[in-house]
């Protein structure tokens, strides 16, 4: 069993869009470009690492083996919104 969600990221701050979770997939819903990270802790906003997803290129990323206090993060690489759906197993959080 699985669950999604969807989150709007932005620019100015790493958003947590999965934690405590050994697998994730995560999709672009929007134009993006989003940055998407795996890390224990908050990147911080100076971070601009990560594997980038767009419209016009890779577009989802699938992440297994996640250890434990491992996070999946995202953020906007440009002053902007963006919509991102994360897939994860179980059910969904009440």
């Amino acid at each position: 069993m699985s669950f999604t969600k969807n989150y709007s990221v932005t620019e100015s701050v790493w958003t947590v869009i999965a934690t405590e979770k050994a697998t994730g997939f995560v999709q672009l819903l929007s134009d993006g470009p989003v940055l998407v990270q795996v890390a224990q802790a908050d990147p911080g906003v100076g971070s601009f690492e990560g594997v980038e997803l767009w419209d016009g290129g890779l577009q989802e990323v699938a992440f297994e083996g996640l250890e434990t206090g491992d996070s999946i993060y995202a953020r906007c690489r440009h002053e902007e919104t963006n919509e991102v759906a994360v897939v994860l197993p179980g059910t969904a959080p009440a």
